[in-house]
């Protein structure tokens, strides 16, 4: 696992010294790793404790603090916009949110893409930046093992060729490669546009019959039907084609069909009686209700469909695009209520937050859910995330830092470094007892120390002069001795 760079020789520029356990940074001295103890602000939950984890993703200017980001924690405190978060909720304790799929992460997925040497090409965003929608295929079984950042499907905000457009549903499956749930040009052939349309997915998610639910982010016709961007659209599953692993081929033209206007969304917020963080009503009336997540609700019923009086349809978690609703997650039962999660609320009748997502909100509250999935109770992931150049300059040392979440608290853990081999980072099962991925062509540890009492670790490296600029490429990785697993990857390009 710790195998030494193909040349038999590490690059001078990373010729790293180990230091166990992490010390502090002292002035003058060139330590490479500094541990910082954080305060208990969040506590993980045993997933023994509740029966759903779940996923999401918050609104542009979310990047609210989930672990209160420091000077040593800075993109491991906070999710944003292009970010996967998972939590469980469970009410009879504080919990807090973590990471699930980072933006360093997906860069080190993606690998170099266009073919142009760049393997981690912003420091601001993911690729294809934010994340619409967030699914779990419901015709499928859950994974051995719980889900991962593999095997959850996400649809972007832009295109990102070759590997997909706005308006599809994929997941990373593979290094440099994607598996599509569903194409964009399916769904504008479902709503009767014509091929070569764009469309932006907003929210997405099937429930166990395989029928679809989903919603746009803009005003899109569909087979004639005007439909706001607050409005539900139905295609059943009567009208797609599978493949063997249940993913969607074509979809049968003109068979998209709206069953809850705009109108019937603002209704649903209105009769849950959620209040937004200022314990006010959230603006609808006269207000663009954009529905931007959906996911079926665990809790079970139905609702029938005001469009379509004969549609009985299971009942579906859903959150609003907008900067009132403080991370409010509502549920269609009842005419409208509010989402519950393994006896947790979802949103407040009194003042909602963000604490229900496990976030810590800022002043004014948090921004709306852009994605949701449930999936089975599950431990966080070991997650690292890169903050790529801290200072750097011609002819002055650059300090970078690596950050780890889900580590067992109080435990052992090596930081790794690997490099990058043709246009992708290849990547290997471990074989158990071992967890997780090896990525790239090789790994050489470059550190050792312990996580906190949150199971939060740093690395910070300073290398050379000219280190920045050279076209290195490098992809870091954390291992866990508690639990021999490695983490998620995070890519760094000099």
């Amino acid at each position: 696992m710790m195998a030494k760079h193909p040349d038999g020789l590490r690059p001078p520029s990373l010729t790293l010294r180990r230091t166990s356990p992490i010390p502090r940074q002292q002035n003058g001295d060139t330590t490479l790793m500094r541990h910082l103890l954080l305060p208990a602000i969040c506590l993980l939950v045993s997933p023994a404790a509740a029966q759903s984890s779940l996923l999401f993703t918050i609104d542009e200017s979310g990047g609210r603090p989930v672990l209160g980001p420091d000077a040593l924690h800075q993109a491991a405190g906070e999710l944003t916009d292009d970010e996967v978060g998972i939590v469980t909720p469970d009410p009879a304790s504080f919990y807090g949110a973590r990471s699930f799929l980072s933006a360093s992460t997906q860069w080190a997925m993606v690998g170099d893409h266009d073919g142009d040497l760049n393997f981690f090409e912003s420091a601001s965003s993911a690729p294809g930046s934010d994340v619409d929608a967030i699914m779990v295929n419901r015709l499928l079984p859950a994974p051995t093992g719980g889900y991962g950042p593999r095997d959850v499907f996400v649809s972007k905000s832009s295109d990102f060729a070759p590997l997909w457009v706005e308006g599809d549903v994929f997941r990373f499956s593979a290094q440099g490669t994607v598996e599509k749930f569903v194409t964009e040009a399916e769904i504008v052939a479902a709503i009767g546009q014509a091929p070569g349309s764009s469309i932006d997915v907003d929210a997405m998610c099937n429930d166990a019959g395989g029928n679809l639910y989903l919603s746009f982010d803009a005003t899109e016709d569909i087979n004639g039907t005007s439909a706001l961007d607050g409005s539900l659209v139905y295609i059943p599953i009567l009208a797609l084609t599978l493949d063997a692993n249940a993913n969607i081929t074509a979809i049968a033209p003109g068979s998209a069909q709206v069953i809850a206007t705009e109108a019937d969304v603002t209704a649903w917020i209105q009769n849950s009686g959620v209040m937004d963080a200022q314990g006010t009503v959230p603006p609808t009336t006269g207000t663009d209700v954009e529905l931007s997540a959906l996911e079926i609700d665990p809790a079970g019923g139905t609702w029938t469909s005001s469009v379509e009086p004969s549609l009985t349809l299971p009942n579906l978690l859903f959150s609003w695009d907008d900067t009132e609703t403080d991370g409010a997650i509502l549920s269609t039962a009842n005419g409208g209520s509010i989402g519950m999660l393994n006896g947790a609320p979802l949103a407040s009748a009194s003042a909602t937050t963000g604490l229900q997502l496990g976030l810590v909100p800022g002043t004014s509250g948090t921004d709306g859910v852009m994605g949701l999935a449930v999936i089975d109770a599950q431990s966080h992931p070991l997650q690292l995330e890169s903050w790529p150049a801290i200072s750097y300059g011609a002819t002055t040392a650059a300090v970078v830092r690596q950050e780890l979440t889900g580590a067992t608290p109080n435990g052992p853990i090596a930081f790794l470094v690997s490099f990058p081999v043709g246009s992708g980072f290849p990547s290997v099962a471990l074989p158990p007892p071992f967890g997780g991925e090896l990525f790239g062509s090789s790994s050489t540890q470059v550190a050792v120390g312990t996580a906190d009492s949150n199971g939060l670790a740093a690395l910070e490296l300073i290398l050379p002069p000219g280190v920045i600029g050279s076209g290195l490429a490098v992809v870091w990785q954390a291992a866990d001795a508690t639990t021999l697993t490695l983490s998620w990857p995070g890519a760094t390009d000099f």
